[in-house]
């Protein structure tokens, strides 16, 4: 399947600064990834995602050229004969809670161990804003930022229930969750 021009445009400057390390002096690409590296387009709500017609006017290679060399790019990025390899040096650690109209979303730095579904954690520090301190963690995700790996921990309040999470990952698959609230499904059934 074709991807959209503006999806790759977007993908490429995900990873720009990776992108910068291995073509910054490449001749097809290297002017490119330099006009990439002007600006966070991502984050920066003052500046948008650059079409194709920004791109050449700013790099001052042909539109055609542009937009051949994104995509060749790009399509390169995957060719593992090219042996180009995705490096992410950083990991940062995100925690997210919410309990009730309550939530909290903090940092941690330094740990030894990332903690796994099912694993509970003791956040004393916590208990101030939720009344509580034991949370477990109920989900993991990651994201992949420039040279960034960040992990992000979902918490859940009390303790892990294996029986629980089964049920809920059962109604979210027949499609009763998440619009309705687990007990009240488990309740009804």
């Amino acid at each position: 399947m074709k991807r959209q021009i503006k999806d790759k445009i977007m993908a490429l400057i995900s990873v720009k600064k990776q992108l910068y390390d291995e073509y910054k002096n490449h001749d097809e690409y290297g002017e490119i990834i330099h006009f990439f590296m002007t600006k966070d387009f991502l984050n920066d709500d003052n500046y948008s995602l650059p079409s194709l017609k920004k791109i050449n006017e700013k790099t001052g290679i042909s539109y055609h050229k542009v937009r051949s060399r994104i995509h060749k790019l790009y399509d390169e990025l995957f060719d593992y004969e090219k042996e180009f390899s995705f490096q992410y040096d950083e990991i940062e650690i995100l925690c997210m809670t919410k309990i009730w109209d309550e939530s909290a979303t903090f940092r941690l730095k330094g740990l030894k161990h990332i903690p796994k579904i099912g694993e509970e954690m003791d956040l004393f520090f916590l208990r101030g804003k939720f009344y509580t301190s034991l949370f477990h963690v109920e989900r993991v995700t990651h994201e992949f930022e420039d040279k960034k790996q960040i992990i992000i921990l979902h918490l859940a309040e009390g303790t892990y229930n294996p029986y629980w999470h089964f049920r809920k990952a059962e109604a979210y698959e027949k499609g009763k969750y998440p619009h309705m609230n687990i007990i009240v499904y488990l309740t009804m059934n």
